[in-house]
């Protein structure tokens, strides 16, 4: 009874603008990437920059929230991440007048420690609440809607910010996001009673070493994590591939972008439905056969010279269409492997997002053309997946 009154005490929305606070950070200024390189005079390699310190300090984040949700309640560690959020979005807009591109680094890498904050603890929330896994498969599937819905709206109000008002309007915007989500974190229950025990840094090293000798823990938050990296590499790069090659404007390219996430959506809502019929590894099945024909679609018809605004964005869509059936399942498996939700949430996050670090990384690596970068990355990302999930479906 006292879960069921709980579930309704969590209202999807909230858990949607959760999960969703640091991709929206991470990608509401992309498309003001070309205006910014112009600006601050620096190169592509150092364009992406922006992007990676983000992810490192989204890595680092979780780390640091499991043992402080643990100590002193999930909301109040909310509160924290947001206030961190909040100034290093306004040290990012202030940038160009307090020291230039370093400090809109150094203020970018916070931001993303603040906002990181968001995913943590909402898959902290599920957890504690949803106990059953097709039942929590089922929550997480709707919440990463967040993934879908909320970076498309942010590019394609980013877009439109840049247009009107250049790239610090959308640091300003970011700020009165912040406001938004502590405001309906102020309507959410404590499902974690607060603790009169100090936060000892070896207990915390011992609660994450119980936690990460699960093999399967590690492969599931890997897969999510290059799902991840997919998504990431097209919001770092497609802005540039559509402005250098197809001349697009920054408001257009939000405007493409949305039939992307739309994808996305559509993705989620199919994922969180066929719960009810199939079991998550088949689910997972269906997603990797989706993204990874459109994945090698995309990069044979890059490589043919015939890339055209229309393909690049079909092709994207269908891609990013599969990816929750792959994403969501993997996560609701990865949660299964421990009690210990909070550790477990943080850990799954970092690991998450450690590998998207590698994922842009290469970026650097492969210098043949920007476009055919992004879709060989896709293929590649798409057939580790593949292989991984085969090992851990053998053991």
């Amino acid at each position: 009874m006292e879960q069921r009154q709980m579930q309704k005490t969590i209202p999807l929305y909230t858990l949607i603008i959760l999960v969703s606070f640091a991709s929206v950070a991470s990608v509401l200024f992309t498309p003001g990437l070309p205006q910014l390189q112009s600006q601050f005079q620096i190169s592509t390699a150092s364009t992406q920059l922006t992007v990676s310190l983000f992810l490192l300090g989204y890595t680092i984040g979780p780390l640091i929230y499991a043992p402080l949700a643990n100590r002193y309640g999930r909301k109040n560690t909310l509160y924290a991440g947001i206030c961190v959020a909040f100034i290093s979005s306004l040290l990012c807009a202030l940038a160009p007048s307090l020291g230039g591109f370093t400090v809109f680094l150094v203020a970018r890498f916070l931001s993303a420690l603040g906002a990181s904050a968001g995913l943590t603890i909402a898959f902290t929330l599920i957890s504690d609440v949803f106990t059953d896994r097709q039942e929590r498969g089922r929550v997480i599937a709707y919440s990463t809607l967040a993934f879908a819905i909320m970076p498309g709206l942010a590019i394609y109000v980013g877009g439109l910010l840049v247009s009107y008002w250049n790239w610090p309007s959308c640091f300003y915007f970011y700020m009165i996001y912040c406001v938004l989500v502590a405001f309906l974190v102020s309507r959410l229950p404590e499902t974690k009673p607060v603790h009169t025990e100090a936060v000892s840094f070896k207990k915390m090293l011992y609660h994450y070493y119980r936690v990460a000798r699960s093999a399967k823990l590690w492969i599931y938050s890997i897969i999510w994590g290059i799902t991840t990296g997919i998504i990431f590499t097209f919001s770092a790069i497609a802005p540039i591939v559509s402005a250098k090659l197809f001349n697009l404007s920054a408001d257009a390219f939000g405007t493409y972008s949305l039939c992307v996430f739309a994808g996305l959506a559509v993705g989620n809502i199919l994922s969180a439905k066929l719960v009810t019929w199939l079991s998550l590894k088949k689910i997972i099945i269906a997603g990797i056969i989706v993204s990874l024909s459109s994945s090698i679609l995309l990069f044979l018809i890059t490589l043919s010279g015939h890339l055209s605004v229309g393909s690049l964005f079909l092709w994207t869509t269908l891609l990013f269409l599969g990816l929750p059936a792959i994403f969501c399942n993997a996560l609701a498996l990865a949660t299964d492997q421990s009690s210990d939700t909070a550790t477990a949430s943080s850990l799954i996050t970092s690991i998450d997002l450690l590998v998207s670090i590698i994922v842009l990384s290469l970026m650097g690596l492969m210098i043949y053309s920007l476009a055919a970068t992004m879709s060989g990355l896709f293929v590649i990302m798409m057939i580790i997946i593949a292989l991984l999930f085969y090992w851990v479906g053998r053991r």
